[in-house]
């Protein structure tokens, strides 16, 4: 039996008792009425409708007692984590934080002066490397253009002849157009001029237009085609007395175009003058630009 019902049957008993008290206290006091007197009693006492008190039935130990009241949930306060104690500073670890701290700001230093030494050391390694880069496309370069150059092409002019023009005639220059080089002359083409004049060249050459179609002649290492080179109009009278009382010379000038294995334009130019009382070619000291050869 459960602490609550033991406190329940106590308290039953405790009030049962008193009421069992009154109860035999009240039966003493009541006086017994006569039976002569019966009716008579019984009569008043039917009209006033008095009843006897009733005795209140003792409390049975063994009745079950009133339910007990569930009791109130209980409730658990969550737990409360104590504030972490701080010791107090000490002067011995403030030292040695500053201590400390020196040590990293000095390590910070020399590690930043450590990496900009090297990053100097880089760029004068990355410098020297890009001069040696240049130096060795400048020299490859050099080593291309010579090997061009031993290799390539070189047209010359020889063997000039000219026969003694007469009036009417159109005067013709022969000559050959040697390669001396070692490899081809490729769109080898000749332009040039075949007249009398009475004063120098011009400083500058006017050379004639290069045709649309350009030079088809291929000239290999040691090859001596002929060219023949014309000029324009038939000689006149006038133009031939000129010439044999050397007013006049007759002046031949022009240039050889052409190409090397490498694509590259080439050229030779040429100058001269036919005397008409020798007979003969000379070199005409004009100007340096008609003995060019590239």
């Amino acid at each position: 039996m459960s602490r609550f019902a033991i406190v329940a049957v106590a308290l039953t008993a405790s009030l049962s008792a008193p009421a069992a008290a009154w109860s035999s206290t009240q039966s003493a006091k009541t006086p017994s009425h006569p039976a002569s007197r019966g009716g008579k009693t019984s009569a008043t006492t039917s009209k006033r409708g008095t009843k006897p008190p009733e005795t209140p039935a003792p409390a049975d130990a063994s009745a079950a007692p009133p339910p007990a009241a569930a009791p109130a949930p209980s409730v658990v306060p969550p737990p409360v984590t104590p504030a972490p104690v701080v010791p107090p500073p000490d002067s011995m670890t403030g030292t040695w934080l500053l201590v400390l701290a020196g040590v990293v700001a000095v390590a910070g230093a020399l590690q930043w002066w450590g990496l900009r030494r090297m990053g100097r050391a880089v760029e004068a390694g990355l410098e020297r490397t890009r001069d040696a880069a240049d130096a060795a496309a400048a020299s490859a370069a050099a080593a291309a253009k010579a090997l061009a150059a031993s290799e390539r092409a070189y047209l010359v002019t020889r063997g000039w002849t000219l026969r003694p023009p007469s009036s009417g005639d159109t005067p013709e220059v022969e000559f050959v157009v040697e390669n001396v080089g070692r490899t081809p002359a490729r769109k080898t083409m000749v332009r040039g001029h075949v007249e009398v004049r009475d004063t120098p060249l011009p400083p500058a050459p006017k050379w004639r237009a290069v045709e649309a179609s350009g030079g088809t002649l291929t000239i290999p290492p040691g090859g001596r085609p002929s060219s023949t080179l014309a000029a324009d109009a038939p000689i006149t009278r006038e133009e031939i007395e000129r010439l044999r009382s050397g007013a006049a010379y007759l002046s031949i000038w022009g240039r050889v175009d052409y190409e090397d294995v490498l694509g590259a334009a080439q050229s030779v130019s040429f100058a001269w003058r036919y005397d008409m009382a020798s007979g003969s070619l000379t070199y005409d000291p004009a100007s340096d630009a008609y003995h060019e050869a590239t």
